[in-house]
């Protein structure tokens, strides 16, 4: 398989082998992403990198609260997973008003 991979990608097994060298397995591991409640996460990382980048969104009724993007390197995440909020939007009331002048 190797020599088969060497022979059709040659750029793309030397990039492994370097992988390989430069972060062996358990010691580089950026694959587990920090998972959040009340939301889902990408990995936005470009192939070529040695940077994990990982970009999170909420599901609907709720807001990011933290960087909406975190990246690891070397195992190490550069800041805490976001969290989703869930929205406390201002309640209509019928024949009154409310004096709150904040949206959430």
């Amino acid at each position: 398989m190797a020599s088969k991979l060497q022979s059709s990608f040659p750029a793309l097994y030397v990039f492994e082998v370097l992988t390989l060298l430069l972060c062996p397995s358990g010691l580089c591991d950026c694959r587990i992403f920090p998972s959040i409640a009340h939301g889902s996460h990408k990995d936005v990382s470009s192939f070529f990198s040695y940077t994990t980048v990982v970009k999170y969104e909420c599901d609907k009724g709720y807001v990011l609260v933290g960087e909406s993007k975190i990246t690891c390197r070397n195992s190490h995440w550069s800041l805490p997973a976001p969290q989703c909020k869930a929205l406390c939007l201002k309640p209509e009331i019928k024949n009154g008003d409310l004096s709150v002048d904040k949206d959430q």
